[in-house]
């Protein structure tokens, strides 16, 4: 698994965006919650879409802010969830990587906190 926070690639946002790290930072936290009570919803409802979708800007948005694990992840995520819309794979595929998800998130959001 990837670590769960990138150090280096933190530092080097910060550098960039100096004093909108804060609130860079406090959106993503929002949001990221948005998207991970999707796909939690998802799974619960078996709607594989709804799931693609959320983890689509979810792998995207961590990645920006060094979040490696919950990126990857997400990637995982909505890769399964695209095979099983498809018919290339089973919707009880999704089940280990949706188990994984909200320690992942919750580590996640614990580490770029401290960086706040």
């Amino acid at each position: 698994m990837q670590p769960i926070i990138e150090e280096d690639e933190v530092k080097e946002l910060k550098d960039f965006v100096k004093h909108r790290f804060r609130d860079i930072a406090e959106t993503y936290l929002r949001c990221a919650d948005e998207y991970v009570d999707v796909i939690l919803e998802g799974h619960k409802n078996e709607d594989a879409q709804a799931m693609m979708e959320a983890a689509h800007p979810l792998k995207s948005s961590s990645g920006n802010l060094g979040l490696r694990a919950l990126s990857d992840l997400s990637r995982k995520i909505e890769e399964t969830a695209s095979n099983v819309m498809e018919g290339e794979a089973e919707f009880s595929e999704l089940a280990p990587l949706v188990a994984d998800l909200k320690d992942v998130h919750d580590k996640s959001n614990e580490a770029l906190r401290e960086h706040i």
